[in-house]
């Protein structure tokens, strides 16, 4: 799973980075409390961020939720094809 992770998250950086020049970091979260339960199998918040080269300015591109973090990564891929398809201004 790492391996696919660290797949995914290149893809994503080198899209985005081709675009547009920006890096992009991901955090990953994984809720363990549920109603104040725990919750060993919650789900992951993976936030992407990225930074303009140009101004250094970091700022949130996308936080989603998902039972695992692959599923957020490949959501984000796609938002990023969708973006690009219809020159949407996502970063």
């Amino acid at each position: 799973m790492n391996a696919d992770k660290i797949k995914l998250e290149h893809e994503i950086s080198s899209f985005i980075g081709t675009d547009n020049g920006a890096t992009v970091h991901f955090e990953y979260f994984q809720e363990h409390l549920l109603k104040g339960f725990p919750n060993p199998g919650g789900q992951w918040t993976v936030s992407a961020l990225t930074m303009n080269p140009k101004s250094g300015e970091t700022f949130l591109l996308k936080e989603c939720k998902a039972d695992d973090e692959l599923k957020n990564l490949k959501g984000y891929f796609d938002l990023c094809q969708r973006a690009k398809r219809n020159e949407f201004i996502y970063c």
